[in-house]
């Protein structure tokens, strides 16, 4: 991201697989969730307006706002499950 109060390697989201076996039937599904760390940026990043803390994973649920430095940009979570 091209913004001058945005680090070079300012955040990184990561999808961390999940498996689950469902009792009733003895089925496994596997489910995949989006979690953000901030990477000890200078200018912090934001979730839902809180600053997160550095090197410190955050799951990302649907409809999450996050927001890089003092950058204008929202970037909304859309997730499709």
């Amino acid at each position: 991201m091209e913004h001058p109060t945005c680090s070079s390697q300012h955040a990184v989201i990561q999808f961390r697989e999940f498996k689950k076996t469902i009792p009733e039937t003895g089925e496994t599904m596997s489910e995949v969730r989006p979690y953000i760390m901030d990477l000890s940026s200078k200018n912090g990043t934001f979730l839902n307006g809180d600053k997160l803390e550095p090197a410190r994973y955050y799951q990302l649920l649907d409809k999450d706002v996050i927001k890089l430095a003092n950058s204008s940009r929202d970037y909304v979570v859309m997730r499709g499950d």
